[in-house]
This record gives structure tokens, C-alpha cells and sequence, in this order.
């Protein structure tokens, strides 16, 4: 709300240094010096406010901070272009054109001086007294305009001067800028974090321009205050070569970054699904058809030799980044992490998609030889039901009694619980067909992906 009142207080201003620009060029003095010069204070006040208020969303971590600060930016930028406009060419226009009436109106009274002087003399020294008042007049005139200079060259300078101090002031806070500004912790913010300073650095390269433009204005300044402009020209000059090292290091970093967790993000895109489709597979009595599932593994094992190679390649950025000393190594790690984690994983329910093909299919093979031999093979089916898996807990209409033993088929670690192949456990709750709540043998007790299970 109040970025929108600073942005009607700098509109206002902009019109009215056209509107008094327009009346200097007329010859007219300037009307509305007074009323900018407040304005301007106002808001740069609020503009000092909205960086406060914005630091603190970014403190926060607030979603729309980064974009919120952006825009506070463009509002501080171009309060201090208004600010330059106004100091050079008004108050510096003001001044000087007022000069030029008192001194057209002594050099005018001196002409007509002259001429009365001219008049009384003889015709005989005509020609000579001419070329001598002629002379007089020269010289006088040009004490005249180098008195109305001086006079004029105090306010100049300190015009002049307070430009080449706003210069070094927007150096000093971009700076600044650049050495806090943050890398994001996924591909979003690191996408927002790039595009950020995309835009800062493009203006960083256009500022050369208003540095051009202030080592032209040293011309204009006085011999007195000339040591000291040039002072602050010097360490404006030191200042922006600094900025301009840094804002393009924070670009190429954030560039190697942004590529590193978008080829990360992909990766663990594609696990994901996979673990999704894996996790969610029904593995209950009521789904028979194995030979579409050992299609579907092999299917699943000739796309993980061929992403592995992917995934190396990924990695092997991320230990380069690292070894490096990229700047924004805790994000470079995570993903890193992110990446083994996921992988291993994958890699475990491949253990488990194996050991559920074997018993699912010993179960539905002892279920059809049942039926066909019934009769005469009763006796040896039930003393081999002993050792057959159990499928009727998968289903969540199959109510339990008590806890059920079941066995890990895969290593499982959380937070809450940690299970390893072939550890015992037991069922409490089966309610959910893909996430069973289980306890381990050493009392933990979580939620777990049933095919971790048997």
C-alpha cells in the first residue's frame, strides 16, 4: 500500500521538473523548486521504511519477499535519478539563468556609456578611441561573466558533487546487495534468485554511463572543490570495478547452481515416480497376474542401468561445485544427499519387488496345483501351506487378530523407526493397503510402505 503512495509522490515529482524544465526554456523561472525538494525528502523516507519492512519478510521467508524487494528497488533507483535530474539540471538551471539577464543588462549600460563617451570626441581619433572602447568593452564584459561564474560555482559544485555522491551511495547498497543476497534452497527460489540478478546485473553495466557522465562533470567543477570530487570519483571508480567483479561472480554461480538443481530435480522427479508407482502396486490375493509384473521389473531394471549413468553425471557436478567452494554449498549438499537417498532407496525396493515376485507367485502356483489336485495331494499342500506367504493381510477388508508377524524384505530407516532385512516385526494396523503401522523388535512403532514387507 504505501510503495503505491511512493510511487504517486515520485509521478508527482517527475511532472513537476518537466513542467519547470519546460518554463527554464522559456526564459521563465522555476516554480516548484521548493515543493520537489520536499517531496523528494518524503519519499525517500518511505522508501527507507519499505527496505525495513521488506527485510523483515525476507527474515521471514516470506513467498512474495523477493518480488516485494524488487519492486522497493526500482522505487529507490528512481528516486535517485529524479534526485540527479533535479540537482543538475534545476537547481544548477535556476542559478544560471538568472545570470545572464544581470549581465546582458551591466553590459548593456555599458554600451550606451560608451557610445555618449564616443561622441564628444574628435573625428580625428575616431578610428582609434573605437578600437580601444571596443577592446574595453571585451575585457569588461568578461569580468563581468567570470564574477557571475563565481558567484554561481559554489551551488554548482555542490550540485555536482551530490550526484557523484549518489552514485557511490547506489554502488555501496547494490554492494551490498550482492554479498547478502541468498541462492535458494530448490529449483523456485533458485530460479527466482537467478532472474533477480539478471536484472541487477544488467543495471550494474548500464551505471557506466552515470559514471561517464560524472567524470565529464569534473570540467564544470571549481579549482577549489576539484581535489575532492576528484577524490570521490576515484573511489567511485574502486568501488563499481568491486561491484562489477562481484555481481558478475554471483551470476556465474548462480548459473552452474541453477543448472545443477535443475538436472538434480529431474532425477529425483523420475525416482519419485517410480517409488510412487512401486509403493502403490497391489500385491494382495486379488491381483494374479505376475507375468505382467515380472515384465514390468524387468522393464524397471533396464531403465535404472541406463539413468544410473545420468545420475553419475549429476552427482559428479554437485562434488565439483563442492570441491569448487561454490557459495551456496548447504543447498549443493542437500541435493547431493537428496539424490543418494533416493537412489539407495529405489534400489531397496528393487529387493522388494524381487522377493514379492517369488512369493506371489509360489502363492498363486500352490493355489492353482490345489485346485487341480485337490484329492490326492491334500495332506503335502497343507504341511506346504506352513512355509507359503500370506497374502490376506494386504487386504483391508481382512480384519486382523492381534498383531500379525510379518518379516522386513528390505533395510527401512525414518526418524521413527529403523528395520532391517529379515528383522521380525508385527502388523497393528493394515487399514491403509500401501502403509502399514508397524513395530519392530525394538519397540518402535511408525508407518511404513507395506512392500517393505511380508
Amino acid at each position: 500500500m504505501e510503495s503505491g503512495v511512493c510511487e504517486e509522490q515520485l509521478n508527482q515529482v517527475e511532472g513537476l521538473l518537466q513542467t519547470d524544465m519546460r518554463m527554464l526554456n522559456a526564459g521563465k523561472p522555476a516554480q516548484h523548486a521548493a515543493e520537489m525538494e520536499v517531496d523528494l525528502e518524503k519519499a525517500e523516507g518511505m522508501i527507507r521504511f519499505l527496505f525495513n519492512d521488506v527485510q523483515l519478510l525476507k527474515d521471514g521467508r516470506h513467498l512474495q519477499a523477493e518480488q516485494m524487494y524488487r519492486r522497493v528497488y526500482r522505487l529507490h533507483e528512481r528516486l535517485v535519478n529524479l534526485r540527479s535530474e533535479y540537482n543538475l539540471r534545476l537547481k544548477s538551471g535556476v542559478t544560471l539563468s538568472q545570470m545572464p539577464m544581470t549581465q546582458l543588462q551591466g553590459q548593456s549600460h555599458l554600451q550606451t556609456q560608451s557610445q555618449t563617451h564616443l561622441q564628444t570626441q574628435s573625428q580625428a581619433h575616431l578610428q582609434s578611441q573605437t578600437q580601444s572602447q571596443s577592446q574595453s568593452r571585451v575585457t569588461h564584459s568578461a569580468q563581468v561573466l567570470q564574477q557571475g561564474a563565481q558567484r554561481a560555482r559554489p551551488e554548482l559544485d555542490e550540485v555536482t558533487l551530490r550526484y557523484v555522491q549518489d552514485l557511490l551511495g547506489w554502488v555501496e547498497e547494490n554492494q551490498q546487495r550482492v554479498d547478502q543476497g541468498e541462492w535458494g534452497s530448490d529449483l523456485p527460489t533458485v530460479e527466482s534468485q537467478l532472474g533477480s540478478h539478471r536484472g541487477l546485473n544488467h543495471s550494474v553495466e548500464e551505471f557506466r554511463s552515470k559514471i561517464e557522465r560524472a567524470k565529464a562533470d569534473e570540467a564544470q567543477v571549481s579549482p577549489v572543490s576539484k581535489a575532492a570530487y576528484r577524490e570521490y570519483l576515484a573511489k567511485l571508480e574502486l568501488q563499481y570495478g568491486k561491484l562489477q567483479n562481484s555481481s558478475k561472480a554471483r551470476l556465474r554461480n548462480l548459473d552452474q547452481l541453477h543448472a545443477f538443481v535443475l538436472a538434480a530435480t529431474k532425477e529425483l522427479m523420475w525416482l519419485n515416480e517410480k517409488e510412487e508407482e512401486e509403493v502403490n502396486y497391489d500385491w494382495s490375493e486379488r491381483n494374479t497376474n505376475m507375468t505382467a509384473k515380472k515384465d514390468n521389473y524387468s522393464g524397471l531394471m533396464r531403465e535404472l542401468e541406463s539413468r544410473e549413468k545420468k545420475m553419475n553425471l549429476v552427482q559428479a557436478s554437485g562434488d565439483k561445485l563442492l570441491r569448487d567452494g561454490h557459495p551456496a554449498r548447504k543447498t549443493v549438499e542437500a541435493f547431493t544427499a537428496a539424490l543418494q537417498t533416493q537412489w539407495s532407496w529405489i534400489l531397496q525396493l528393487c529387493c522388494c519387488l524381487e522377493t514379492h515376485l517369488k512369493e506371489n507367485g509360489a502363492y498363486f502356483q500352490d493355489e492353482r496345483e490345489q485346485l487341480k489336485e485337490f484329492g490326492t495331494h491334500l495332506e503335502g499342500l497343507n504341511r506346504r501351506a506352513k512355509n507359503v506367504v500370506q497374502l490376506k493381510p494386504r487386504n483391508p477388508a481382512t480384519p486382523l487378530k492381534g498383531k500379525q508377524p510379518i518379516q522386513a524384505v528390505c533395510d527401512f530407516k525414518q526418524m521413527e523407526i529403523t528395520v532391517h532385512r529379515g528383522d521380525e516385526c508385527a502388523l497393528l494396523d493394515n487399514s491403509q493397503p500401501y502403509k502399514w503401522r508397524v513395530l519392530n523388535d525394538k519397540g518402535s512403532e511408525a508407518v511404513v510402505p507395506s512392500i517393505c514387507f511380508l
